[in-house]
């Protein structure tokens, strides 16, 4: 299954890099096509909404800054559609946090229960019409049958 998966995954490179004829750089396609094969939810979305709290992990005693994030979707690249989306993210205490009204693309997993997570730094992109264009052309090919997803475990 995993030899399935790393043929799809490359594919999906190759065929990303050979049909983008913009002038982002191989790093940039590299890292949306690895965000969307890694998750299982992808969407360019705005008009951001965050309630934050701290909150101390009880595993390992270290301080965390919960944020319950809503926002608008403007369009779904990978996962079921939604108009609204909320999802959780954890940050460390003293990391800035910066979405406000303005567009962006993310990847999100999908906990057991259904709720949407942010998996970490690198799951934000800015909504440049190459990194769209990216988004639009990967997202189109990806298994929409995979179950396993790295970035979310």
């Amino acid at each position: 299954m995993r030899l399935v998966l790393l043929v799809i995954n490359l594919w999906v490179v190759v065929a990303c890099q050979a049909a983008s004829d913009t002038a982002a750089p191989h790093a940039a396609a590299d890292a949306v096509v690895s965000a969307l094969i890694n998750t299982p939810y992808a969407a360019k979305v705005h008009d951001f909404n965050v309630v934050s709290r701290d909150y101390q992990d009880p595993k390992t005693k270290e301080w965390l800054r919960h944020h319950r994030v809503s926002a608008d979707v403007l369009n779904t690249y990978r996962g079921a559609e939604f108009e609204f989306i909320e999802f959780e993210m954890y940050t460390e205490i003293d990391e800035s946090l910066s979405l406000d009204k303005a567009a962006v693309n993310i990847v999100l997993c999908e906990s057991e229960q259904g709720q949407l997570y942010w998996p970490g730094t690198g799951s934000i992109f800015p909504p440049t019409a190459e990194i769209d264009a990216m988004f639009a052309h990967s997202a189109s090919r990806v298994n929409i049958y995979q179950s396993y997803f790295s970035w979310c475990r």
